[in-house]
């Protein structure tokens, strides 16, 4: 299995916004596994966005400004709300029955009103025009797949008087409704930003100000990456990775990841390169089984290393299979492998035992037992 397979989608979704860093990067840039392996709160892929109906104009509607009125016709799913009560957050999102991405943030929303119930009022509106005829059979198949408020707003009213006045031209596109009713958030469902932004109002904490403040920081930051891509000074790109973990935590661990494919696969600063990937094993990801192994088989099976540091990636791998009590194959496909590359094989084949005995998938278990057999022979 290639290593690209083993990073998941929910902490490389934030690098596409990276996307001028192409020609430096080699080995995590549109990577994809299906959604099934990504973590809830970031299945989505944040920039898949659809052209909205009815244009666009310049923005009237802020962050900090007050919520527009509602307009919905009928409610096809939950209690009616007839008006946003102060005291009471809401996230409004906007979606459509023909948009791919839209269907695809269903079960994130769904979970997220699982997870705050009654502290946060989810809505999904539609603005399609035949909305009555395919709305409700699309919710009613959904069932409790699709668990909170959908409503119908054929008129096209909230479409113009939320997205459009917001200068908003794709959907998914949801809009976070603080206590006072101003809005505190607007952007796609997926963006982890959006779950740290609603968990500040649930608090009370929520400061527009501060937000705000942070926001032009981030941007600056932005700016500085973007050119240093177009540059190609590493140099430089490390530094804003760098600012960036820190100016947005939201991105923390997509910049993190962005720093050691650069370091090792961009420039091939193993001294730099390792010893930030020592850092990346022993703290900022030393609880997380799926980095662990990510960063383990880049390091055992890059493509392009020139220098590999087998004794971090068994550190990782090891780390992840305590984390994983033993029963996850892919970590134990990694651990052997890395075993087999150190020269021990006994260890190797001991491992790859293991990982061929959870195997399930009828392919995957034939890969898992063609490793077995090699090690096996050169054990042998």
């Amino acid at each position: 299995m290639s290593h690209i397979r083993r990073f998941l989608p929910g902490l490389i979704a934030g690098l596409t916004q990276f996307a001028t860093v192409a020609p430096l990067t080699v080995v995590l840039t549109g990577l994809h596994v299906p959604a099934a392996q990504a973590q809830p709160q970031a299945q989505i892929q944040g920039p898949a966005q659809v052209q909205v109906q009815g244009q666009a104009q310049k923005a009237k509607l802020d962050i900090g400004m007050a919520a527009p009125s509602l307009s919905v016709s009928t409610w096809v799913k939950g209690e009616p709300v007839a008006t946003l009560e102060k005291g009471q957050p809401y996230v409004v999102e906007f979606w459509a029955t023909w948009c791919g991405p839209c269907r695809q943030t269903i079960p994130h929303l769904s979970e997220m009103q699982e997870k705050y119930g009654e502290k946060v009022t989810f809505m999904g509106i539609s603005s399609e025009q035949d909305g009555p005829v395919k709305v409700k059979p699309f919710v009613d198949k959904m069932g409790e797949k699709m668990n909170y408020r959908v409503g119908l707003d054929p008129s096209g009213a909230m479409n113009s008087g939320w997205m459009a006045a917001a200068g908003q031209s794709g959907i998914p596109c949801a809009f976070v409704v603080d206590n006072k009713g101003s809005i505190a958030w607007i952007g796609h469902p997926g963006n982890p930003e959006m779950i740290g932004v609603i968990d500040e109002v649930v608090a009370g904490t929520w400061d527009v100000a501060a937000y705000k403040e942070r926001k032009v920081k981030i941007q600056e930051v932005e700016t500085r990456l973007k050119a240093a891509a177009a540059n190609k000074d590493a140099a430089a790109m490390i530094t804003g990775l760098d600012d960036l973990m820190v100016v947005d935590p939201t991105r923390h661990d997509q910049a993190a990841i962005k720093k050691f494919e650069l370091l090792l696969f961009g420039v091939h600063d193993y001294e730099q390169g390792y010893a930030w990937a020592g850092q990346l094993v022993d703290v900022i990801f030393k609880d997380r089984a799926d980095m662990l192994n990510a960063i383990a088989w880049a390091i055992v099976d890059g493509q392009g290393l020139e220098q590999r540091n087998l004794d971090i990636a068994l550190r990782a791998a090891t780390r992840a299979e305590d984390l994983t009590d033993g029963g996850n194959l892919e970590v134990l496909d990694t651990l052997a492998r890395i075993h087999f590359d150190k020269g021990n094989v006994k260890e190797a084949v001991a491992v790859q035992e293991q990982a061929v005995k959870l195997a399930v998938d009828p392919k995957r278990k034939g890969e898992a037992q063609a490793k077995l057999d090699k090690y096996k022979a050169a054990q042998g």
